[in-house]
């Protein structure tokens, strides 16, 4: 099966109007429903796992919304564990073959953008970062050999201004290209439209 017909396919789950967002009430539905399709595929293990919640995320709040509004980034990740702050920054560098080493965080983002250096640059008063992986900053501070103090938000859906002041996410160019769904071989394209209707059947429209 192609792209395209993939892509249909999962629309066809549920019939909804065209909407210039996600709704608010409809965020934690969703973020909730693709951690628990995730969830039950325990061959997942935590590297890499943050491209799943984002692709597949991606793919649902895209068909939620009727069209290609959201796009997936791909880049580093630093978190500031404790409060106060000690030490330094930790997290996942993304820059020079980030991907190929598996150092790097994925995201969602709207609307669609160029990629520059530097932190996520766009519009605070009006776009979005949608990080569904947020649950897994504690494991991943764990990893870094660091205590977390921070609270543990189960996913982040916000304008960019109101990203919490110890996380830092920085899209990268090439990442960001690698890391889109057309770059996946088509099996595993298949795989990420088969979650996504899985994740539409659990929300509650799909009822």
């Amino acid at each position: 099966m192609g792209r395209r017909a993939q892509q249909k396919r999962a629309r066809r789950t549920v019939a909804l109007p065209t909407s210039a967002t996600v709704a608010p009430g409809q965020r934690r539905a969703l973020a909730e429903a693709v951690h628990a399709v995730l969830a039950d595929h325990t061959a997942l293990r935590l590297e890499g796992l943050c491209w799943y919640y984002a692709v597949v995320g991606c793919v649902v709040a895209n068909t939620l919304v009727g069209r290609p509004r959201y796009f997936v980034q791909a880049g580093s990740l630093w978190l500031h564990p404790t409060d106060p702050p000690e030490q330094r920054w930790v997290g996942m560098d993304a820059r020079a073959g980030g991907l190929a080493r598996r150092e790097f965080h994925a995201w969602f983002v709207a609307p669609s953008q160029p990629v520059g250096a530097g932190r996520v640059a766009i519009d605070p008063a009006r776009d979005e970062v949608v990080d569904l992986a947020a649950r897994y900053y504690p494991d991943w501070a764990r990893r870094f050999g660091r205590a977390w103090e921070r609270p543990t938000p189960p996913f982040l859906w916000c304008a960019p201004r109101e990203l919490p002041e110890w996380l830092r996410l920085a899209a990268d160019a090439e990442a960001t290209r690698q890391a889109q769904l057309t770059q996946a071989p088509p099996a595993l394209q298949a795989l990420v439209y088969e979650l996504a209707r899985a994740v539409l059947r659990r929300l509650p429209l799909a009822a």
